[in-house]
């Protein structure tokens, strides 16, 4: 069976705060199937 295809997917995402850098070139992929829950 061949590999499902990624629904969503989002490549060196990136998030700074004034001078606080939280986030660094982070990679996301929704699959088919998967449950995600974002907070923050």
């Amino acid at each position: 069976m061949a590999e499902a295809l990624p629904l969503i997917s989002a490549r060196g995402i990136g998030k700074q705060f004034a001078t606080v850098e939280v986030l660094r070139d982070v990679d996301l992929d929704l699959m088919p199937g998967e449950i995600h829950a974002l907070f923050g």
